[in-house]
């Protein structure tokens, strides 16, 4: 072999390693981007179905407004209401970062049925209902180290 062979085979060699390194460089980051889309979509799936659900609700029955009637409701973290067909339903943090939804109404057997699980990795949820009957509600997700707060304020319209 003469010297140029050995240089020719030296270059092929280094830009195949270097497109191998590319290549693995730029699957991380696409892996690392696939994973917050991933928790930013299911932040945005529980606001619809929580909007979804609180917008055509008949009434909100907890958080309950000041006596005096002046001021926003303290913030909880739960909201208890009744949905577009009457039925009551909770919706509240579970101790293991689950956001889930309760439905009252729905006995099997001698008991309520277990909760729908709206979210995993919420770290708050928080709710304020306002004087002008107002829901605002704060969710905190967290995915790794990403994190996302959805937030959103409301009224429903079945309300008298």
């Amino acid at each position: 072999m003469t010297i140029i062979e050995v240089l020719m085979a030296i270059a092929l060699i280094t830009m195949l390693l270097a497109m191998v390194v590319y290549v693995f460089y730029f699957s991380g980051k696409t892996k690392g981007m696939t994973e917050q889309l991933d928790a930013f979509h299911e932040a945005r799936v529980v606001d619809y179905f929580l909007s979804s659900e609180l917008k055509f609700s008949t009434g909100i029955i907890y958080p309950i407004l000041p006596e005096n009637g002046v001021g926003a409701s303290p913030t909880v973290n739960q909201v208890i209401f009744r949905d577009a067909l009457n039925q009551v339903k909770a919706v509240f943090l579970t101790p293991g970062h689950d956001l889930v939804l309760l439905n009252y109404d729905r006995i099997v057997g001698r008991q309520v049925a277990a909760p729908q699980v709206l979210g995993r990795n919420v770290q708050r949820f928080e709710v304020t209902l306002y004087p002008t009957r107002v829901v605002e509600y704060r969710a905190l997700f967290k995915l790794g180290d990403q994190e996302h707060e959805i937030v959103n304020q409301l009224l429903p319209v079945n309300q008298l």
